[in-house]
């Protein structure tokens, strides 16, 4: 027998456990501070506004490339390459076509960066510890926005033409409903695993929940609704589907019904309560559509439809009886930008990333968690424009990106003992699976 030595360092597995290193928990704090918009209520208009969104994002990644250049990876590790380069190089193909070149730069930057600090946060944390850090970064903001309202109302309160709504530290109260419904969906997830303190996060959701209703933003509030909805429906049934398949309808849905809401409209919008045009959105998108079809392929520029100073925003503006910042719509703002071939790049990263995730779920609980994220984004997109920008777009990495080797069976009461024993060696207590 070929002597051992037992001081040695074992030898890196495939399948090894992440430590949970502080340096990319807090790369996923300062990510989602800036991310989010927080703080941007009082330093919008100053230089402190750009720093937060554009400099945490950069600082954020630095800290998870320090730490990767710093890490020893096994043979078999793997990164997410392909989407990783979709993610940067449908902003720089953008630069080209772009009416701001600058403006397309900087938005590409930032969103290169927050992939990257999303798929090292991905590959080395575990999926508790990744729900737990977004948990509680966003419910310390959430806390705080509560705070500015009852003691900084000129500032906390959002008085537009329909509601009074809390904005908080956000710019918007849309921002907030946002961040809102982000935190309803992760505590949620927190309430399924096991071994988890109930009454703490029992109160972070019923302190979310308030934030969410105060918010006034029907958007999140819907979507939110649909994304705990489809957490009830997988529990229910006996095995999960897939991860082909779940990624295919999920993107099939969302293609199908965001393309259909100029149709959908004045139906969503007596659901809802609202006046007929959604608020202006069906004009919006009508006059959005034609400047797309404009420039089908590429877009006007990623990062500079909207900008103040941009020719093609004004255009769209002057035809509006309100100052749009964006379409409203992800996949037309999307189509706008970067035209279709970006669009259908980006959901082809998506549906990649998707499968993949689905695929390496090392328990029902994250199975399910995965699949009530991505409904939550893809929900929020429909009326809104958050699918390819901030924290939406960062959740969707750091949620969607994991690591190690693809392990995915149909979870299951057949397969429970094998989820548990695969589940202990990263950190997971047993928990029981298949219709419960």
């Amino acid at each position: 027998m070929a002597p051992t030595d037992k001081n040695a360092a074992p030898a890196p597995c495939e399948n090894e456990a992440p430590n949970n290193p502080l340096i990319l928990r807090t790369a996923l704090v300062i990510a989602v501070i800036g991310a989010s918009g927080a703080f941007q209520a009082y330093t919008q208009k100053t230089a402190l506004g750009s720093l937060l969104v554009h400099g945490s994002a950069v600082l954020s990644a630095t800290l998870a490339l320090v730490y990767f250049l710093d890490r020893r990876y096994s043979r078999n590790a793997s990164w997410p390459v392909f989407t990783l380069l979709i993610a940067a190089g449908v902003p720089a193909t953008s630069w080209y076509w772009s009416t701001l070149p600058r403006n397309s730069a900087v938005a590409g930057i930032v969103i290169v960066c927050l992939a990257i600090t999303g798929i090292m946060v991905a590959r080395e944390l575990t999926f508790p510890v990744r729900v737990r850090t977004v948990a509680v970064t966003l419910l310390v903001l959430l806390v705080l926005s509560l705070m500015v309202v009852v003691l900084d109302p000129s500032t906390g309160i959002d008085v537009d033409t329909r509601t009074v709504a809390y904005r908080g530290i956000f710019t918007h109260k849309n921002t907030l409903g946002r961040m809102a419904a982000i935190e309803v969906v992760l505590v949620a997830v927190m309430l399924m695993l096991p071994d988890v303190k109930r009454i703490p996060w029992v109160a972070a959701l019923a302190v979310a929940g308030i934030v969410l209703f105060e918010a006034r933003s029907q958007t999140s509030l819907v979507a939110a609704g649909i994304a705990l909805a489809t957490v009830l429906a997988l529990k229910c049934l006996r095995r999960t589907p897939n991860a082909r398949l779940a990624s295919t309808v999920i993107i099939g849905l969302y293609i199908g019904v965001s393309g259909a809401m100029k149709v959908l409209g004045p139906d969503v919008a007596a659901l809802l309560s609202r006046d007929v045009t959604l608020t202006g959105r069906l004009h919006l998108w009508t006059v959005s559509e034609y400047y797309a079809e404009q420039r089908p392929l590429l877009g006007w520029g990623f990062g500079s439809v909207w900008a103040p100073d941009s020719v093609v925003g004004q255009m769209i503006r002057s035809k509006l009886s309100f100052p749009a910042t964006s379409a409203h719509n992800g996949m037309l703002d999307i189509r706008l930008q970067i035209g279709w071939i970006g669009f259908l790049l980006l959901l082809a990263g998506y549906y990649l990333l998707l499968n993949t995730a689905l695929g390496r779920a090392r328990s029902r609980t994250e199975y399910i968690a995965v699949v009530a994220i991505m409904v939550l984004v893809f929900s929020m997109d429909l009326t809104e424009s958050t699918l390819f920008f901030g924290a939406m777009w960062l959740i969707a990495w750091v949620f969607l990106a994991p690591y190690g080797p693809s392990t995915h069976r149909s979870h299951s009461a057949g397969n429970a003992e094998l989820s548990i024993r695969r589940g202990r060696a990263y950190g997971f207590a047993p928990e029981r699976r298949g219709g419960q």
